[in-house]
């Protein structure tokens, strides 16, 4: 085999070995590629579910602020609903509160109510002694309810009448004190002031007031 044999086999050796080696570095290339483009697919799946994890939480917390916002609001309408509801009886006791300002203008009349509010704390109490408290206005009136209940106390009870005596130097608000008043009516005391019974116009307003209310509101706001 001369030497051009030698050079022959030579180059279609080198020229097969980077035939060999472009095919590999082809298929290395083709399976990069694929993977490269595979992992690439993964990474934009990760990140797109990623976003739509971030968006639907975002899209809660938005619903959720949105029903904290409706129930504030509907909260506050509510309330401003009872205020103004609350405003009107308010209303109401006050009419009735002036009303009862009115008992006492007719003096035989108011002068029988002492009586009876006389009797009817005395027999609450069941003692022997009370004390009467009453407005400096209505000293003359409690003075004259006070003997007729000594008088017919018994044939109106069937009871022994307590000893009752007016207390002339302290006494309930007027009717337009500055801080508290009394609308009229009397206290009665007892063991030195510790047990008292209040009778006054106002003590009985704000207890039937108070039971009534669920009544009074019914029929103001049949619709609530």
């Amino acid at each position: 085999m001369d030497d051009a044999d030698y050079e022959r086999q030579i180059n279609q050796m080198v020229q097969f070995i980077k035939q060999e080696a472009g095919e590999k570095a082809n298929e290395i290339s083709v399976a990069a590629e694929e993977e490269f483009n595979l992992k690439k697919l993964n990474m934009v799946d990760l990140e797109k579910k990623k976003m739509r994890q971030e968006f639907e939480r975002k899209d809660s917390q938005i619903e959720v602020q949105k029903k904290i916002e409706y129930s504030s609001k509907l909260n506050e309408a509510r309330l401003k609903v009872l205020q103004a509801r609350d405003v009107e009886v308010q209303k109401v006791l006050a009419q009735a509160r002036a009303e009862l300002a009115k008992v006492c203008e007719d003096k035989a009349g108011y002068t029988k109510l002492l009586e009876d509010l006389i009797i009817q704390a005395a027999l609450k109490l069941q003692i022997n002694e009370v004390g009467v408290r009453c407005r400096e206005m209505d000293l003359p009136l409690v003075k004259t309810a006070i003997n007729n209940v000594k008088s017919k106390f018994t044939n109106v009870t069937g009871k022994k009448c307590p000893s009752i005596a007016l207390d002339e130097k302290t006494f309930l608000p007027p009717p337009d004190g500055d801080v508290t008043s009394c609308a009229g009516g009397v206290q009665l005391l007892s063991d030195q002031g510790r047990i008292k019974c209040s009778n006054t116009f106002d003590d009985r307003l704000n207890s039937t007031f108070h039971a009534m209310l669920p009544v009074v509101r019914q029929t103001m706001f049949p619709d609530a």
